[in-house]
C-alpha cells in the first residue's frame, strides 16, 4: 500500500508544479488559452486532494498505524488538503477586488 501512497504523492506533486507553471504563464499572458482555471475549475481541488492523500498516507504508514486506520488517515488528508485549497481560493478572490492592491492604495 505504501507504493500507492508514493504514486499518489508523485502524481500530486507533479500536478502541483505543472499547475503553478501553467497558471503563472497564463497570468503573464503568455499562455492565455491554456489557463487551467478556465479548462477545469475544480482541477485545483483534485490535485490538492491527490497530494494530500499521498502525504497523509505516507506519514501514517511510516508512523506504524494499522492499514485500515492508514487509509482513513489518507482520506482525511485528502479532504483536508482539498478543503484548504478551496479556502485559499476563496480568500484570494476576496483580496482581488478592484482598488485593493498595495500600489492602488497609496
Amino acid at each position: 500500500m505504501i507504493t500507492a501512497y508514493w504514486i499518489a504523492f508523485a502524481v500530486g506533486l507533479t500536478g502541483l508544479i505543472v499547475w503553478i507553471l501553467v497558471r503563472g504563464l497564463a497570468q503573464a499572458e503568455v499562455l492565455v488559452r491554456f489557463d487551467p482555471e478556465q479548462w477545469v475549475p475544480n482541477l485545483k481541488l483534485a490535485v490538492a486532494g491527490v497530494l494530500g492523500f499521498g502525504m497523509a498516507g505516507l506519514s501514517s504508514s511510516y508512523a506504524g498505524w494499522e492499514p485500515a486506520v492508514t487509509i482513513v488517515g489518507a482520506l482525511a488528508g485528502a479532504a483536508a488538503a482539498a478543503g484548504y485549497a478551496k479556502w485559499v481560493d476563496r480568500v484570494d478572490d476576496v483580496h482581488d477586488a478592484p482598488g485593493d492592491s498595495p500600489i492602488q492604495r497609496r
